[in-house]
Parts: C-alpha cells; structure tokens; sequence
C-alpha cells in the first residue's frame, strides 16, 4: 500500500464496535428523519437536519466494506431480499414514488464495483454526469428514481476510490456529498446549510466512535437491513392508530 493510501485508510479506519456504532448514529438519524415525515408532517426543521446524518454515514459504511472486497454476488444476494420486501413498506410510508435507500445501496455497490476497474477517464466521466445532475434542476437529481438520485448512487463508489488513495477522486467524492442534500436558495449559506451541518457532526461521530477502537463488534450482522422495514412497520401503525 502507498503511502497517501495508508494515509487515507487509517483516516477511516473503522471496525468492530466502532463500526457498528457508526451504524447505530446513522440508524437514529434515518429514525429522526422518519418520524418527522410520517408522523409530524415534515413540521420539525431540526428533525429534518439530523435526518441528513443518515445517508452520508451509511455511504461510508458501505465504501468500507466494499474495500474489504465484499464479493459481488454475495454482495447482492445478501441485500436483494431485504430492498425488494422493504419497497411496499417504503411506498406505504412515504407515496413519494421513489425507490427505497437499500434499493440506492445495492445499486451504489454494483455500480462501485464496476467502476472500480474501469480506465480512470471513464471513472471521471462518470463522476461529472453524477454530481452535474446533482447540482441541476431538482428534476434531474431525481430522475432516476432512487432515494437521493445520481449524487447516492454514486457516491459510495468514489468514497471507496478515495479511501483506496486515489486523491483524483476525492473532489467528486465531495461534490457528490454535497449533491445530497444541495437545495438552491437565495443566499448560498442557506443552500450549503445541510451539507456543512452534516460534515461537522459527521467528522465528530467518527472521532468519538473511534474511543471503541478494539472491541469487538456487538450488532448482528443483518441487523440493520431487517431494521429498516420493520421500523417502517412501526411508524405506519402509529400512524393509523393516531
């Protein structure tokens, strides 16, 4: 491994129990940001704010296991069960047409996988498309029909180039970032508001979780890709109770 690839790989070094508590804050988040949608009417700002943790938390996760050379095929056979049974719950949930986060990941991985090879003007090429349609009319960043369009589906493959060293990466990897949650307004600090409240609390969980460095990991291993339709479950029937 080069040098600037170590670096980068210890910038992120997360297993086990740090891991796992990284997935733990990015699970609460998606929580937070649940609640509000299906219980409050979007009516809580700070709610919504803490939702965006979620994504760019699980696109790391993600990044690193595919650096650990996940297999493709048990990659998708593993996660194809859970995105296809969570999509009525999602569509119940939420009516917003769109497809659900674990349908975004497993085409993110897929797609970081086969990007990973490819020449580097076809990685860059790639890149562009994405975090152009990210920064376009809204209509374009969700044409694709997938939770957080082109800037999710992309972004945990050039997190996984960046965290492999590749520093030519590393500015879509940010543009991508930033694509998740760009929302033009008037002034530019209330458009980058999200991404930047983000960042912040996104670099602080990652140095806090990292005091956990050495024990072991305590989630199950799946638990998280069952966690997400159940609490869907959960919160439609407190909606139908209510």
């Amino acid at each position: 491994m080069t040098p600037s690839r170590a670096s980068a790989a210890s910038l992120f070094a997360l297993e086990g129990a740090p891991l796992d508590a990284v997935k733990l804050v990015a699970a609460a988040a998606m929580v937070s940001d649940h609640v509000n949608d299906i219980l409050l009417d979007h009516d809580h700002l700070a709610m919504w704010y803490v939702g965006r943790i979620a994504f760019p938390l699980f696109c790391l996760v993600f990044a690193l296991n595919l650096r650990r050379g996940a297999p493709l095929a048990g990659y998708v056979a593993r996660l194809t069960p859970f995105a296809i049974l969570s999509q009525p719950v999602y569509r119940a949930a939420f009516h917003d047409g769109l497809d659900n986060i674990l349908i975004t990941l497993l085409l993110a991985g897929i797609v970081a996988i086969l990007l990973d090879e490819r020449p580097k003007r076809v990685q860059h090429a790639v890149f562009a498309i994405g975090a152009a349609a990210a920064f376009a009319a809204p209509w374009a960043s969700i044409s694709t029909g997938l939770c957080f369009g082109m800037a999710g589906l992309l972004l945990p493959a050039a997190l996984k180039l960046t965290l492999d060293g590749r520093r030519d990466v590393a500015p879509w990897a940010a543009l991508l970032y930033f694509g998740l949650n760009w929302f033009p307004r008037d002034e530019l600090f209330d458009s980058l508001a999200a991404p930047l409240f983000v960042l912040v609390v996104v670099a602080a969980t990652l140095a806090l979780t990292r005091r956990l460095a050495g024990r072991p990991r305590f989630l199950p291993r799946y638990a998280l890709y069952a966690f997400y339709p159940l609490h869907l479950l959960a919160l439609i029937g407190w909606r139908a109770l209510g």
